[in-house]
């Protein structure tokens, strides 16, 4: 593993390693917010009475956590792809 990267400096591995990392937290964040705001502004718009508040737990502690992990998944590998394709982590010489 560590013979493999020879052109790559490690700083350039770390920046991707980074970038992949802020997109996580940030995708996740981003989803979850979207979604509570969506089921906030949701229950707004069609009157819809939570009366034990049942719904919104479900929401922000089951629906919310799987939305927020697939959204940080998908924004940590158009982060990571982005910073690899310009500091040029893993380009094959032919």
């Amino acid at each position: 593993m560590l013979g493999r990267i020879e052109k790559e400096t490690w700083g350039d591995v770390i920046q991707v390693f980074i970038a992949s990392l802020l997109g996580f937290v940030a995708g996740a964040v981003a989803g979850y917010v979207v979604l509570m705001v969506g089921y906030s502004v949701y229950t707004g718009l069609f009157k819809i009475h939570d009366h034990d508040g049942g719904g919104a737990m479900a929401m922000g502690l089951v629906f919310g956590p799987i939305v927020g992990l697939i959204c940080g998944i998908v924004a940590a590998v158009f982060c990571g792809s982005r910073a690899a394709r310009s500091s040029g982590v893993g380009e094959r010489e032919p």
